[in-house]
């Protein structure tokens, strides 16, 4: 019974050791691929995930201003108005002659 698992268990080191060094070497492809592809899909699933956060905080960041300019807009122009009104009703000042410094002979 020990002998059949040893025998078994050479095969498939021998089997490992052609499928993942020999054969991708021989193609000029990374060793141990069946570690690739796993890398590789998990960076993809990282990638996906930034992006759907990406554009996740970008909604939040549209629906935030749209709700700061219904709130802001309103009040905005009344108070631009009101400064408007009151430059009108100012009296208007005389403009004010500037300083000149005259050199003595």
């Amino acid at each position: 019974m020990i002998r059949v698992l040893e025998i078994l268990f050479v095969l498939f080191v021998v089997i490992m050791l052609i499928t993942q060094v020999i054969i991708p070497a021989i193609r000029g492809r990374i060793l141990f691929p069946i570690f690739g592809r796993t890398a590789k899909l998990e960076h993809d699933l990282a990638e996906a995930n930034q992006e759907v956060a990406e554009v996740k905080l970008e909604q939040e960041v549209e629906a935030v201003k749209q709700h700061a300019k219904e709130v802001f807009t309103p009040r905005m122009d009344k108070e631009v108005a009101t400064v408007a009104a009151e430059i009108k009703a100012a009296k208007p000042r005389k403009p004010r002659a500037k300083k000149v410094a005259i050199p003595k002979p």
